[in-house]
């Protein structure tokens, strides 16, 4: 039996069953051989070294109308005391639906920034992403997501919020080490 819910996704992910789970992750949720070309493709591009990486993942937009979204800046100072703890050479991969939230982070100067530009993001803080655009470009897009998803999990450390994708950074990732 595998206790799981999906109610996980706004609680404390290092609450899941990982050694249950992570079968059923590994059998039906591999990424396809195109998602893994785009993950080798994204790694050249914007040389993305997990090992020396901060992931950062912010849920915007449409999320305020499920939860409180947290301050902008509780992500940054949370990076910052993670940089002090690692080193000052370490790279920071952002990844939001939010394009304030990008702003705000891109004004602080931070150094080693790396932002996926296939993926997009939105002004509106109330409006889904995946909502202004057809459907073909929803699904062609997905594609860059979930590559973009998989690489985050797989950084040394990751600061996300709560949500679907946040879930699936867990899962990918096989553990909750270095999530915050």
């Amino acid at each position: 039996p595998i206790d799981f819910h999906w109610s996980i996704v706004h609680d404390d992910y290092s609450k899941i069953d990982y050694n249950s789970v992570i079968p059923l992750i590994k059998k039906y949720f591999s990424p396809s051989s195109k998602v893994k070309e785009i993950i080798t493709y994204l790694l050249k591009k914007y040389n993305i070294n997990a090992y020396n990486t901060i992931a950062v993942y912010y849920r915007g937009t449409d999320k305020c109308k499920e939860l409180n979204l947290a301050p902008y800046d509780l992500f940054y100072q949370k990076l910052i005391e993670i940089i002090k703890e690692e080193n000052s050479n370490i790279n920071i991969l952002l990844q939001s639906d939010d394009s304030n939230f990008i702003t705000f982070m891109t004004n602080k100067n931070l150094p080693n920034l790396i932002i996926i530009n296939e993926n997009k993001s939105s002004t509106s803080t109330d409006a889904g992403i995946h909502l202004s655009h057809d459907r073909t470009t929803n699904y062609n897009d997905m594609f860059y997501f979930l590559a973009t998803v998989i690489i985050i999990s797989t950084c040394k450390c990751v600061i996300l919020s709560s949500g679907n994708v946040s879930l699936w950074v867990a899962l990918y990732r096989q553990n909750s080490k270095n999530l915050y």
